[in-house]
């Protein structure tokens, strides 16, 4: 089964989007869009607009509409869309005439206020596709009332796509976030099923982490202990670093706490305030791909570091 997934995002953005694409689907995208064979569940990704599981395509409109005719679709209460993207080349009335068209080719009835199934169609490239249709999903956005935040803390949107490029979608990567804070990635990882411990230094920092954790439900606890004494190993670690501005930790401390990821992932997304390419490569990290995220004057860079073993050849943005 194929299946066509429409992304949108601001300009800012775009590159990390890019690189989350890459990691859940192993392909890179030029365009708002990906065609793939993965079956992401839905709500994966604050990237994908629509989901459409692609049950028929033809060059024309007409071939389509007789296709659809001749399998013979039944579907009782649904709604039908058509699925605007960046190359849409079908005009706002004339895409309302293509789903008229397309449903009385369609058994069943529609329920346009309380469907139980969307359907959609669009064209992409002069190729018109029909399929099963899921929208954006936002359920995400529930943690953002945690009960303990920091106004440098990850937001729940931009730490959701940090989860996904550390795991891939693979639920038995094992994660790490060594300097969780209050968990922000944590209530991410633990609500998509993913595999992650989390540890922070500061003792009254994890009690709200697991305040945070107990609030949603989550079989989750963050460790209170020095990221320098772990010793368990890891697929992949996340860290958010601290920062001289917002912490009392210095250039030196940052590449202890970098080198330590080194020695316990074999991958790391770092999370900083500035470049620290020099660091990553001084603590004998390969950078994969890097990226900076930039809203008005707030940045933050995010890299994807590996040792050099591991390197998969990608790109290098920044």
């Amino acid at each position: 089964m194929s299946y066509l997934y429409i992304l949108n995002y601001p300009i800012y953005e775009k590159e990390l989007c890019e690189l989350e694409i890459y990691r859940l689907f192993k392909q890179k995208t030029y365009n708002k869009y990906v065609f793939s064979d993965v079956d992401l569940e839905d709500g994966k990704s604050v990237f994908i607009k629509y989901k459409l599981k692609i049950l028929d395509s033809q060059q024309r409109f007409d071939e389509l509409l007789r296709s659809i005719s001749n399998r013979g679709y039944i579907y009782y209460n649904f709604k039908m869309l058509y699925l605007k993207h960046a190359e849409n080349d079908v005009e706002y009335q004339n895409s309302f005439k293509k789903i008229r068209e397309v449903c009385m080719h369609i058994k069943g009835s529609a329920n346009i206020k309380k469907p139980e199934l969307i359907l959609g169609i669009t064209k992409i490239k002069d190729v018109w596709y029909f399929g099963e249709t899921w929208t954006h999903n936002q359920s995400w956005q529930k943690h953002i009332n945690k009960p303990h935040s920091y106004s440098m803390s990850l937001s729940a949107r931009f730490a959701k796509v940090i989860i996904n490029i550390a795991s891939e979608n693979d639920k038995h990567k094992r994660l790490v976030d060594p300097c969780c804070g209050v968990g922000t990635t944590l209530l991410e990882a633990a609500k998509m099923g993913v595999l992650i411990d989390g540890y922070e230094i500061n003792k009254e920092v994890a009690r709200k982490a697991n305040k945070n954790l107990q609030f949603y439900g989550y079989d989750l606890k963050v460790q209170q202990q020095d990221m320098l004494d772990i010793d368990k190993q890891y697929d992949t670690a996340i860290l958010d670093i601290p920062y001289g501005v917002y912490s009392s930790v210095d250039s030196k401390e940052q590449y202890m706490l970098i080198r330590k990821c080194h020695l316990i992932a074999d991958e790391l997304i770092l999370i900083a305030f500035e470049d620290m390419s020099e660091m990553l490569i001084a603590a004998n990290f390969v950078i994969e791909s890097a990226i900076c995220v930039t809203k008005a004057k707030f940045k933050r860079y995010v890299y994807l570091a590996k040792k050099p073993t591991k390197v998969t050849k990608h790109l290098t943005n920044i």
